[in-house]
């Protein structure tokens, strides 16, 4: 009996563990009013623009932390991702068409907590440039008066 018990309760363990591989399903406005976004469009993860943005963003993490901005990748060639996590096929796409990315190579926007896109740019965006424009928004002015 104990070792039937034991398998059911092994079973249940397996079926409750999340599947850490599997991929996001993202809609933008799931960060809607709870996130900026970044997103950067490029043709693969290697690509040297895509390389030079990303690497400055992560070494500006403080920064971003604090302005409540999540990065998303989204590649014509590899997978895209959110802060890392992978994303479905179609959160992709989604992403991709709502934006209207058709930029040869690559694109970076900066879109704010209500869903407004508040910056475009077809050249790598430097942290200092990406805080000055979050910090000129109304809400970012408000958020640095409550702390």
């Amino acid at each position: 009996m104990k070792s039937i018990q034991l398998l059911l309760f092994s079973i249940f363990l397996l079926m409750s563990t999340p599947n850490y591989s599997d991929k996001v399903d993202l809609n933008l406005s799931d960060l809607k009013w709870k996130n900026r976004v970044v997103v950067v469009f490029a043709e693969h993860e290697e690509g040297a623009h895509y390389k030079t943005q990303i690497n400055g963003l992560r070494n500006a993490k403080d920064g971003i932390k604090e302005r409540d901005v999540v990065i998303i990748s989204i590649f014509k060639d590899g997978e895209s991702n959110i802060d890392g996590l992978p994303l479905t096929e179609l959160s992709s796409q989604k992403i991709h068409e709502k934006l209207n990315s058709n930029e040869q190579s690559f694109a970076f926007i900066l879109i704010g907590k209500d869903g407004g896109v508040k910056m475009r740019e077809q050249q790598v965006v430097t942290p200092g440039d990406l805080f000055t424009v979050i910090d000129r928004m109304p809400m970012r002015q408000r958020e640095k008066r409550k702390y």
